[in-house]
């Protein structure tokens, strides 16, 4: 086995954030509309609060015509619209996944944008059973870690004794999950020898965590996840010759 400085891990700092919501999207709004509703969800869906029906007529440009229908099979079968609209074939599950995110404040990867990786579940699928998994596990997280002083950022790290334990995987997505709470959230990628962030999160790894160590450092090397406003990682780099040296260095 490797010597303890040379474990791989993964850090994730910034969790600034600790007002932990419990019920986040364990409770869905249920959505009952009247018929005179309809012209009011096809010509304005820019409401300060709006409601689910509304947001999937506005991205899926239904008609007044569209809604009136959909709002009738609502009724008729007593059912929320996402689901009449999806019974009707004017809408996917995926339209009405966008919208409970939408309507939440919560990041969801759109059909486009699922190149990023299969493994980021949390982005892919964030109302599945893994994604509710890691959302219970960054809640036990927040409750046990001493916020200290407050602002302060604490580090976290993923850890395990061997390659193919899941490091990258249980890192991402709660790196994805730590995120999407508000606080901005950096994942370094730590991993020296075999480094997989920069793959999953579709990113450059020109240069990253060993030129910092090694001094040689230059430009930025943290970069943004596009799909998640608050998530910058700083992948590995050039995987160096000598990684324990280099992580042990004072």
């Amino acid at each position: 086995r490797q010597p303890q400085g040379a474990r791989q891990g993964r850090q994730l700092t910034g969790v600034r954030e600790l007002g932990l919501q419990r019920s986040e999207l364990t409770q869905r709004r249920s959505e009952t509309m009247h018929d005179n509703q309809a012209d009011q969800l096809a010509s304005n869906p820019s409401q300060r609060e709006r409601s689910i029906g509304a947001i999937i007529a506005e991205t899926r440009h239904l008609t007044a015509e569209q809604v009136e229908s959909v709002l009738a099979y609502q009724k008729k079968h007593s059912v929320r619209f996402g689901e009449a609209a999806i019974a009707t074939g004017l809408a996917s599950a995926d339209d009405v996944i966008f919208a409970l995110a939408q309507q939440y404040h919560y990041p969801v990867s759109l059909e486009q944008q699922k190149q990023i990786s299969a493994e980021l579940v949390t982005l892919n699928r964030p109302f599945s059973q893994q994604g509710e998994a890691f959302r219970d596990l960054r809640s036990q997280i927040i409750l046990r870690v001493d916020p200290g002083s407050e602002g302060a950022r604490r580090p976290l790290a993923v850890v395990s004794a061997d390659i193919g334990d899941g490091k990258t995987f249980v890192a991402a997505n709660l790196a994805v999950t730590l995120a999407q709470l508000g606080g901005r959230t950096l994942l370094v990628d730590a991993d020296m020898r075999s480094p997989r962030l920069h793959e999953v999160f579709g990113l450059a790894n020109n240069a990253g965590l060993s030129n910092i160590l090694s001094g040689r450092t230059e430009g930025q090397v943290i970069q943004q996840v596009s799909s998640v406003q608050n998530l910058f990682v700083l992948p590995v780099g050039p995987t160096p010759p000598n990684p324990v040296e280099l992580v042990e260095r004072p």
